[in-house]
């Protein structure tokens, strides 16, 4: 029998809980338990071997302890890394008596880069060695992260002027900054960098995703594959799994024709015309505009879109409150669909999203695809992929919905570097139960 910990995660854990309850509804002899911090130094192993939905209800996440009691403006102070240090060893050596009691195989983590629960598994397993897994949860990319960095201004610049604790780890840690439009930025702000490095988890280069571990990386597609090698993450730990969604897409996209027709006549629309699907972009809920341009792009967005007469269906990430969204959708007549984007993506004649890996999806069902970037962004993830067009001007964006409509659209490049002829078979949960015996 094959035993599994699965880390807790504010973000991702209904990711991991899904993963759980496929592995074992694959192989009811994995005994998975999900590990869950109950306060500042107490711990537990959630059993999730019988029935993961009877448990599901009664996990919280509690709020990370790590700065508990530290005044905020004090949070990047150089000091506060040494209190920081010495939690995380108390929380460790009581996190190590939980663990010794469950003699695990595998740790399933969301990675490398936190203070936090899944810093204290990791260095556990690499003293024992024990198999840590990562699981392919989102597109993890520099680009992206450098915009965050730099949006936050002082906090991870690494100037003299803006911060002389971020100045000074910089000269101490050279690895850990990177040049980004004419700023200098530190991934970690100052207190983290030298709290990760005192505990023994500093990663070598953090703009690189699993780049500070032994674990084993599972990737989505070939395209993922080469930008971790490129990166300087070694092949053996690189395995080609697909994202879980990727199965729930396959489910419907078999069924299609069926999932179309019930989900026109829940929303009462006329299954005659054309399905376009769209991805608001979360603008305002990751702080990349102020409200008044967030509001200002989604009410053009659905305005245009509501003038091709066709069904439109707009999908929210799990941070939207539909409560927020409803009022707009109203007002152009488009539908805000209540089901999961990879419930009903299989269904579209067009995909309209922001960047996203959920781009990967649609081009993996070779379904048209339009990226609008009005904020002229222009990230590099969608580099070598075709069956997608690009709309950077907003003047532009209904000749654009034309093209992705009506156009003659190829995607030979974008199925062989998506790896759809490997991925998008409906058996990645397979592939995760082979890593978990094999490796």
């Amino acid at each position: 029998m094959k035993k599994i910990i699965v880390t807790e995660n504010k973000d991702r854990l209904a990711d991991l809980l899904n993963i759980c309850r496929q592995l074992t509804q694959k192989d009811p002899d994995l005994d998975i338990r999900i590990l869950m911090t109950k306060g500042r130094l107490s711990y537990s192993l959630l059993n999730l071997h019988d029935d993961l939905s009877v448990h599901e209800s009664k996990i919280v996440v509690q709020r990370d302890p790590t700065y508990r009691g530290i005044k905020v403006k004090l949070r990047n102070s150089i000091f506060v890394s040494v209190v920081v240090y010495l939690q995380l060893t108390i929380r460790y050596y009581e996190l190590r008596k939980l663990l010794n009691t469950f003699s695990f195989d595998t740790a399933l983590i969301t990675g490398d880069r936190t203070l936090s629960t899944e810093a204290m598994v990791h260095k556990y397993c690499k003293r024992r060695n024990i198999t840590t897994l990562i699981p392919y949860l989102t597109y993890s990319g520099k680009e992206p992260t450098l915009k965050l960095r730099q949006k936050r201004g002082k906090r991870h610049s690494v100037f003299l002027k803006d911060s002389i604790n971020n100045y000074l780890i910089s000269k101490l840690f050279p690895r850990q900054v990177e040049k980004f439009e004419g700023g200098k930025y530190l991934f970690f702000k100052a207190s983290d960098t030298l709290a990760h490095y005192m505990f023994g988890t500093l990663p070598d280069n953090p703009w690189v995703f699993g780049s500070s571990s032994e674990a084993l990386i599972c990737v989505d597609n070939k395209k993922t594959m080469h930008r971790y090698l490129s990166n300087g993450i070694p092949e053996k730990r690189l395995v080609l799994a697909g994202h879980l969604s990727f199965d729930t897409l396959h489910n419907v996209w078999v069924n299609k024709a069926e999932v179309l027709t019930k989900l026109c006549q829940k929303y009462d629309l006329d299954q005659r015309h054309k399905s376009i699907i769209i991805s608001l972009p979360q603008l305002k809920e990751h702080g990349l505009t102020s409200d008044e341009v967030h509001w200002s792009q989604i009410n053009f967005l659905l305005k245009t879109l509501s003038a091709t007469r066709e069904n439109v269906f707009v999908s929210l990430h799990p941070k939207m409150n539909p409560l927020e969204y409803g009022p707009v959708c109203s007002k152009y007549c488009v539908t805000l669909v209540e089901e999961r984007l990879d419930k009903i993506l299989p269904i579209a004649d067009t995909f309209v999203a922001f960047y996203s890996s959920t781009v990967y999806w649609s081009l993996l069902m070779n379904i048209p695809t339009l990226v609008f970037d009005f904020l002229d962004y222009r990230y590099d993830m969608f580099d070598g992929l075709d069956g997608l067009i690009f709309c950077y001007e907003a003047t532009a964006l209904p000749q654009a919905i034309d093209r992705t409509l009506h156009g003659k659209v190829d995607f030979t490049n974008s199925n062989e570097l998506l790896s759809r002829e490997t991925i998008f078979d409906g058996k990645t949960i397979d592939r995760y139960r082979e890593i978990i015996y094999n490796y």
